[in-house]
């Protein structure tokens, strides 16, 4: 039987007759398992005024039942009753007490009305923080912009990305991050007016809705105090903590005709803040509107172009600076869409790790290119090494030596001729973890190189613990040398540095005789770069392999 809807706040007044005429079996179907509720052993005398008292009557086994005495009746018999959570309903025991004592039935419409209330302030509002979410961002936009059109003043939305607070959550743990939180949020608000509308829309970002402003540059303003605020250090404890902020601003009416577009243009903003690492406030403009309907048309032609064997690899030469013999080649991605041509790897390969698909073509990757290699060893060219780009999502994907063993296996290639790249940065995120499946790639005699040094914090202690076999110094380093000291120095002890740790070097970017004469001065080991080669077609690399570089 359908029961009528209730206005449950009226449940609070026991004189109500919208309590009385209340059904039990309403109530009793309302009640679920972890509702807050009182528990005493059976047997003992259980008494407080206006709560519900539970019978433990067997192991899983709860019913409910009220316990009123007026003040002559309180004893010494009275037990203490401790809070719990409801594990088990008998249905019809409770329903039995419901219509024996009405009391019951009320107290249970109030345990419902404090659970609804609390349902209804989470599903608007972050559990955390306690600031509004995404849904009542939303609906604040929606009252915003048409305050906005009936005022004629600008409105402005600002995307509050905050850096850090990741780092504090894995290193600390999450007390520690959720306190960090919280100070930050108060910093946040501090920099803003009371009738400000501050929502937290995600894990580490934030939005800020301005409504009446004078200019759209009173936006930018708030945005540069978020960015002074987030940037002064955070105690925590005895240590500090270091966090940073990029603002995204999006206007209406410039930006959007509604709180929708409003959020996707903000969106965008702090996205190019994040990119660009320059300035941290970044207005919204039409052409990032371009890039990003750009970057959906290719995220979504990325799933097909594996399916269609749209990828192929080009091959780059590592050349030994003593003998100037070729002894490897970096295998580098390349796209060929139909309809949008050639996309360059720096365009599609961050829109696949936003969309998953990176794992899934790094193993093509590796497949193509071991195959590819034992080719070539086939045809005729001498022993030689192949190296691939490892990405974080193949990494920490579980499984993967196991997944390059089978590679090996079906391609013939033997293990040693297969180098794997990482990245400084990506090697140094969970170095523990990422240390044990590098272990195991090193037991498979799976080589392995550093890409990029110089530009992350590696530690030399985590260093000497993964099986490295090479360090490539990035071609940031490399552009300057031998003119520029600086350059220079910092080459010269990765190099002396690597070598002390028994690790060969490999420099990037080598696109001079003279710098290809310096870094051969200095004992690094080997080099690619334009001076050898560009990155070319398979049919290219392999003259090269066989008769080595032209004269």
């Amino acid at each position: 039987m359908a029961s009528p809807p209730f206005d449950f706040s009226a449940f609070l007044d026991p004189d109500s007759p919208v309590a009385r005429r209340a059904s039990g079996e309403l109530i009793i179907d309302m009640l679920e398992p972890g509702d807050h509720m009182y528990v005493v052993r059976a047997g003992e005398a259980a008494i407080k005024v206006g709560d519900i008292v539970l019978e433990t009557i067997g192991p899983g086994a709860v019913v409910g039942e009220m316990a009123l005495l007026d003040e002559q009746n309180r004893s010494a018999n009275v037990v203490a009753l401790r809070p719990c959570e409801v594990v088990a309903i008998d249905r019809a025991r409770c329903l039995e007490l419901v219509r024996a004592r009405p009391e019951f039935a009320l107290e249970l419409m109030r345990l419902i009305v404090r659970r609804l209330r609390a349902m209804n302030f989470y599903a608007h509002h972050d559990p955390v923080t306690r600031l509004p979410n995404r849904a009542s961002l939303e609906e604040h936009l929606r009252g915003a912009v048409s305050r906005a059109k009936r005022l004629g003043k600008p409105l402005a939305l600002l995307t509050v990305d905050v850096s850090g607070l990741q780092e504090v959550d894995e290193l600390l743990g999450y007390a520690a991050g959720d306190t960090l939180l919280d100070v930050a949020v108060r910093r946040l608000r501090g920099t803003l007016h009371d009738a400000d509308f501050v929502a937290r829309v995600g894990g580490h970002q934030f939005a800020v809705v301005l409504e009446e402003l004078e200019d759209v540059q009173s936006a930018a303003r708030v945005a540069q105090q978020v960015v002074a605020e987030m940037a002064r250090p955070f105690p925590l404890g005895e240590q500090h903590a270091a966090l940073s902020a990029a603002v995204g601003i999006a206007s209406f009416p410039q930006d959007g005709a509604d709180g929708k577009d409003l959020v996707r243009a903000a969106g965008s903003a702090v996205s190019r803040a994040k990119e660009q690492g320059g300035d941290p406030c970044q207005f919204f403009s039409p052409e990032l509107n371009v890039r990003a309907l750009e970057a959906l048309a290719i995220t979504n032609k990325l799933k097909l172009a594996l399916e269609r064997d749209e990828f192929t690899l080009h091959y780059q030469p590592l050349v030994a600076l003593a003998s100037g013999r070729v002894v490897g080649a970096e295998a580098l991605i390349r796209w060929h869409e139909p309809l949008m041509g050639l996309i360059a790897p720096a365009t599609f390969i961050p829109l696949a790790e936003r969309r998953g698909l990176i794992a899934e073509i790094g193993d093509w990757v590796l497949r193509q290119a071991c195959r590819r290699a034992r080719e070539w060893q086939q045809a005729g060219a001498p022993p030689f090494r192949v190296t691939v780009n490892l990405s974080l999502a193949q990494l920490h994907r579980p499984g993967l030596a196991a997944r390059i063993g089978e590679i090996l296996h079906e391609t013939g290639l033997q293990p040693s001729l297969l180098e794997l790249e990482l990245t400084e940065t990506f090697a140094m995120q969970e170095p523990e973890a990422t240390g044990r499946v590098l272990a195991e790639l090193g037991e498979m005699g799976v080589g392995l190189a550093i890409d990029d040094f110089g530009t992350g914090y590696s530690s030399l202690s985590h260093l000497k613990r993964f099986p490295v076999n090479r360090l490539k110094i990035d071609r940031s380093f490399i552009a300057g040398v031998p003119g520029d000291a600086d350059d220079a120095a910092i080459a010269r002890t990765i190099i002396a540095m690597a070598h002390s740790l028994g690790i060969k070097v490999v420099a990037e970017g080598v696109e001079t005789a003279e710098q290809r004469a310096f870094l051969a001065a200095e004992g690094c080991e080997e080099a690619q770069g334009w001076a050898f080669g560009r990155a070319m077609p398979p049919a290219d690399l392999l003259p090269l392999l066989l008769h080595g570089l032209p004269k």
